[in-house]
């Protein structure tokens, strides 16, 4: 029985170490949202297994900062921050990757409120 535990161990592992250079090589880029969407361009880099990348209104303007990022099994989870005067708020974002790993597809979280998101890849 240990036999097999030591198996599934090594195997969990080698599945966890190749998933992070496959999130290196799916997800860096260029990502361009919905005319409709506040939200409309998304850039997304990957080193060391360390995701990082920046939510903008348009392409190089009004561009937040992402934190707080995760990428397992299809879900790309971050949040993002601004302030309006002296109040800041906290987005959550949730994002799942298509199959054909074209298309991230989710929404954001700001309190009760939830707005749907959907970005292609440039």
């Amino acid at each position: 029985m240990n036999y097999l535990k030591s198996c599934f161990l090594i195997i969990t592992i080698i599945i966890s170490f190749s998933f992070n250079g496959f999130a290196s090589e799916i997800l860096t880029g260029d990502w361009s949202g919905s005319k409709k969407s506040e939200l409309s361009f998304l850039t997304l880099k990957v080193k060391n297994s360390e995701i990082t990348g920046k939510i903008c209104e348009r392409e190089d303007h009004d561009c937040m900062e992402i934190k707080g990022v995760s990428f397992k099994e299809g879900l790309l989870s971050f949040h993002y921050s601004f302030n309006e005067g002296k109040k800041k708020f906290v987005i959550q974002v949730s994002l799942n990757l298509s199959n054909d790993e074209n298309n991230l597809k989710g929404y954001a979280t700001l309190g009760d409120m939830k707005f749907n998101l959907s970005f292609l890849r440039r």
